[in-house]
């Protein structure tokens, strides 16, 4: 497991921050369980896993001598993903957060 956060890490630690359609440099709204406000960061192009499918090939070859019967099983957890615990709050629109962060003073509704 910490070889495989390493990997992860090597190949993902320097991505560039996102565009969006408009030429800005892209941004996300997070909201932390500890406040009530929204904050912003900047997005990063999404994160490669190329380096996957070969440790899979690799790891089944070991196990199985060769055999790939466990594709769809193994496909099947790569897959699921936990569910979002700020999915049930109000978020403001993008351009509302963008406004909050550049504020010196921001508007508390």
């Amino acid at each position: 497991r910490l070889y495989l956060a390493a990997i992860h890490y090597n190949k993902n630690s320097d991505r560039p921050q996102a565009v969006d359609k408009t030429g800005k440099p892209a941004v996300v709204t997070t909201f932390p369980k500890y406040t009530s406000d929204c904050k912003i960061r900047a997005k990063k192009v999404p994160p490669k896993y190329d380096y996957v499918k070969e440790l899979k090939r690799l790891l089944l070859a070991r196990i199985h001598n060769g055999r790939q019967c466990y594709d769809k099983e193994w496909d099947a957890i790569l897959k699921k993903k936990p569910v979002d615990l700020s999915s049930e709050r109000q978020k403001p629109s993008k351009d509302e957060a963008r406004d909050l962060h550049k504020s010196r003073f921001p508007k508390k509704k």
